[in-house]
């Protein structure tokens, strides 16, 4: 994971880009290899303005990382792309990540 995200990733994109796309991949847990979320959950998470998340989205969209689906005018839902999904989780489907208390 650190191997395609240093090579492919981390000097392609902005510093916002990467907090973004950090968060996405941090908060994947389901076998589809998507997540809702809110544009107020990544600004608070990243620490970043509405425009910021909003362009950060954007840039990572356009370099194939991400694809969104705004069908929901309040979350989105993101979703990695098989091949870079399973650069960072080792295969095409999310691990479960589930724990027991």
């Amino acid at each position: 994971m650190l191997n395609f995200l240093a090579k492919e990733i981390v000097n392609k994109i902005s510093g916002n880009a990467l907090k973004i796309l950090i968060i996405i991949i941090a908060k994947i847990q389901t076998a589809d290899q998507k997540i809702a979320l809110s544009l107020s959950v990544l600004e608070q998470a990243a620490a970043l303005s509405d425009n910021a998340v909003v362009a950060a989205i954007r840039e990572l969209e356009n370099r194939g990382l991400i694809s969104v689906d705004r069908a929901d005018r309040r979350v989105s839902k993101y979703a990695l792309p098989s091949p870079v999904f399973g650069a960072f989780f080792g295969a095409k489907t999310a691990p479960d990540r589930k724990t027991s208390a």
